[in-house]
């Protein structure tokens, strides 16, 4: 339904569309849109500063709701995360060595690479928020010895992280989307799956195990599956030349 902006509604429009003039004599001005379909009921009601505040607010959530893009929705759920528990992003791995996300420093393990990140990087931003391309969105993160920092519980799992923040806390938390948060543990010197049993180091990219627990984007033609939509078009242009 469209509205009309009047400045004064103490003096509405007539049925027959002129204006009422105001107790001094001088007419309300009003803002007409002249798409407006007259022969349709006219609802005439403030807008802007005289609207309530609770319209008003329910009116800019919308509208704010509107602008995000998926990828925000991910930027939502991992800004929470590394805001609310101890877990640490990787950049990735450099042949046996570990990045930063925040800078371009490596370690000879993760443990050494969340020493690094507490210590230097405490409030920082990481730099895969810089990259605006949710089919190449992927963040790898050490979950070992999970806590939420609010309450200081210990959790079991990413999923269960999420679940508890968003329950317990009320926490900014997407649950329509996608996982594209790639967890691991680092115990007794071994890079651990934290869903099944398998040690990540025999693989040179994370994602190559992974992907049978994250099936996000799956193949066509062999019903393989992957993290990011990303390696979904590499798989499909180098095994199935499309």
């Amino acid at each position: 339904m469209r509205y009309l902006r009047l400045e004064d509604t103490q003096n509405p429009v007539t049925r027959s569309g002129r204006q009422r003039s105001s107790g001094d004599g001088a007419p309300t001005k009003l803002s007409l849109d002249k798409k407006l379909n007259f022969c349709s009921f006219i609802t005439i009601r403030p807008v802007g500063k005289r609207v309530l505040p609770s319209v008003r607010e329910r009116q800019q959530r919308i509208s704010y709701q509107k602008r995000l893009t998926e990828l925000d929705w991910h930027f939502d759920n991992i800004k929470t995360i590394l805001e609310c528990s101890n877990a640490t992003p990787m950049r990735c791995r450099v042949g046996a060595r570990y990045a930063c996300s925040y800078c371009l420093d490596q370690f000879a393990d993760p443990a050494s690479l969340r020493r690094h990140t507490t210590k230097t990087h405490a409030g920082d931003s990481p730099d895969f928020f810089k990259l605006r391309s949710l089919s190449k969105h992927v963040v790898y993160l050490d979950i070992t010895d999970l806590m939420c920092t609010i309450c200081n519980v210990n959790i079991d799992g990413l999923q269960h992280l999420t679940d508890h923040l968003k329950s317990t806390h009320d926490a900014l938390i997407h649950k329509q989307i996608k996982n594209q948060i790639v967890p691991y543990k680092y115990n007794n010197g071994k890079l651990l799956c934290t869903m099944c049993p398998t040690d990540l180091e025999q693989f040179a990219d994370i994602q190559d195990h992974m992907r049978e627990h994250f099936k996000n984007y799956v193949c066509d033609f062999c019903n393989s599956g992957f993290v990011i939509r990303s390696k979904l078009l590499e798989h499909k242009k180098t095994v199935h030349l499309v």
